[in-house]
């Protein structure tokens, strides 16, 4: 749906926010079992690998419009949210150790206005560097397959 937006433009960037925490392992199969043990972290995980996999799917789907597809690491950010967890006397020390949100969208920006990524696509950034992700994230039918299930889950197959 986004697309038909931005086709008529002549140019766009779709920046997708994924994490240098990744998955060795997808199994599509296995995203929608019941029964096997949840692990929040596994869970986060196995999301932003299939951020990596979209972006990587959707770059090719759309390299004869002038779209860009990209993704981006931003980095371990405090916020009020991100502390939360955190024991009272360690909440000091998160500041100094995990960016600002400003020093967050840094790299957000950065793919969203640099002229000298017009035509960069199908990258992950981390730091403004594009970086590789993780072997299984380049699995061309395990992309083609998430965006097959994507569209079900969605209903918009």
């Amino acid at each position: 749906m986004l697309l038909d937006q931005l086709k008529p433009s002549g140019a766009g960037r779709i920046i997708n926010v994924a994490s240098s925490a990744q998955t060795k392992q997808w199994d599509i199969e296995q995203l929608s079992q019941q029964q096997r043990k949840f692990s929040s972290m596994d869970a986060y995980k196995e999301a932003k690998t299939a951020v990596l996999m979209m972006t990587y799917y959707m770059a090719k789907q759309v390299s004869d419009m002038k779209v860009t597809v990209n993704a981006l690491h931003p980095g371990v950010i405090y916020t009020p949210q991100s502390s939360r967890t955190a024991p009272a006397f360690a909440k000091p020390l998160l500041k100094l150790f995990m960016k600002s949100p400003e020093q967050g969208a840094e790299t957000s920006v950065h793919l969203a206005s640099s002229p000298d990524l017009t035509n960069v696509t199908g990258t992950y950034f981390v730091g403004k560097q594009p970086t590789k992700t993780v072997t299984v994230s380049y699995d061309t039918v395990l992309q083609k397959k998430l965006y097959e299930q994507s569209l079900q889950w969605t209903g918009l197959s």
